[in-house]
C-alpha cells in the first residue's frame, strides 16, 4: 500500500466500475464521473487529481474518452490499465488497448489463466477456438449446458433460433 499516495479506480461503465469497488474494497468510480464529463458540455470536464489511476476494461475506452483522460491528468501520474483486448471493443473509434498493447512502448504482462469461468465449462475452449481460427474444434465439441453450437445456412435460420431462445427467455 501507498499510504501517502491518492490511488483512483474507475472503468468505463457503471457495472464495471462497482465490480472493482467489490473485489479491491476502495471506492470506483466511472471514467465520466471522474472527469466529471458529460458529454455535451466540454467545459464541464475536471483534472483527475492521483498519483495513480488505475483504469478496468479499457478495451470498452475509445481515443476520444482516452485522450480526454491523458489530458487531464498530470504528467507524474501513474496509470495501470487493465483490460483484455479480445473482449467488447469500444462504441467509438480507437482500439485503444490493443494499440497501446501492439506498440511494444508499455509494459505489459498478459494472463493466461481465465478465473471467470468455472471448471468444465466449454466457454475458455470455445474462445481459444475462436481467437486462433480453429472453428473445425467448435463444431466437434458436444453441446453442454453452456455451450451449444448450431451450424446454419442462412442468416434468417440463424435469426429464427436466436428469436426461439430469446421467447424462451
Amino acid at each position: 500500500t501507498f499510504p501517502d499516495r491518492q490511488i483512483k479506480l474507475c472503468a468505463p461503465t457503471g457495472k464495471a466500475s462497482r465490480r472493482m469497488n467489490e473485489v479491491i474494497s476502495l471506492p470506483a468510480q466511472t471514467i465520466h464521473k471522474t472527469l466529471n464529463y458529460l458529454p455535451f458540455s466540454p467545459d464541464s470536464i475536471m483534472d483527475i487529481e492521483c498519483d495513480l489511476l488505475i483504469i478496468d476494461e479499457v478495451s470498452m475506452v475509445d481515443i476520444d474518452l482516452f485522450h480526454k483522460i491523458l489530458s487531464h491528468i498530470k504528467p507524474q501520474t501513474s496509470i495501470v490499465l487493465i483490460g483484455d483486448y479480445n473482449q467488447i471493443p469500444s462504441v467509438g473509434p480507437g482500439l485503444i488497448l490493443r494499440d497501446l498493447i501492439d506498440s511494444g512502448k508499455i509494459p505489459t504482462t498478459i494472463l493466461t489463466k481465465v478465473f471467470r469461468q468455472s471448471n468444465g465449462s466449454s466457454i475458455t475452449s470455445v474462445a481459444y477456438d475462436v481467437l486462433n481460427n480453429t472453428p473445425q474444434n467448435i463444431k466437434d465439441r458436444e453441446s453442454n449446458s453452456d455451450f451449444i453450437f448450431y451450424n446454419t445456412s442462412s442468416t434468417i435460420q440463424t435469426t429464427r433460433i436466436i428469436e426461439k431462445y430469446i421467447e424462451k427467455m
